[in-house]
């Protein structure tokens, strides 16, 4: 289970390691256990400059992402791993996210990360949520996969 964690914001603690576990078993729950991915945390200054770049909204978001297989991409070697794409998540943005009063500011944030990343992964692997019932479906399988992981316990 290929899963890398990058972390390009300074000015915040994240455990990448606990976060790579938790992206480890999202993926496995989706039955795409050997899929690569790389999960990048940002600011919010980087995110906006993405986020207007690729979606012409010039504000941070919280979550992106690109998924590195479609019909436009190469396909992957025969054997190799499928290369499903990238998350990226925006850290001060999860952190005004998370309850802001909570009475361990570094778990609530985590929680949120881990949240925002199912949701990333999610889109790599074709939920949507444009429509009231592609909506449900997106989230009944978040549901689903939260329900597996002890971040939401």
């Amino acid at each position: 289970m290929p899963v890398a964690i990058l972390n390009r914001q300074r000015k915040y603690r994240v455990a990448t390691a606990e976060l790579r576990d938790v992206a480890e078993r999202i993926l496995e729950a989706l039955g795409c256990a050997e899929a690569e991915l790389t999960v990048t945390l940002v600011s919010d200054r980087r995110m906006r400059a993405l986020n207007r770049d690729y979606r012409d909204q010039d504000e941070p978001t919280d979550v992106l992402s690109f998924p590195q297989e479609g019909d436009d991409a190469p396909p992957s070697a025969p054997g190799a791993p499928k290369l499903l794409g990238d998350v990226v998540l925006a850290v001060e943005t999860a952190l005004r996210q998370a309850a802001p009063n909570a009475a361990e500011p570094g778990r609530a944030l985590f929680k949120e990360l881990c949240f925002l990343m199912l949701h990333g992964v999610l889109h790599l692997v074709g939920h949507r949520h444009d429509g009231e019932a592609d909506a449900r479906a997106m989230r009944a399988e978040h549901d689903r996969i939260a329900a597996l992981l002890p971040t939401w316990e």
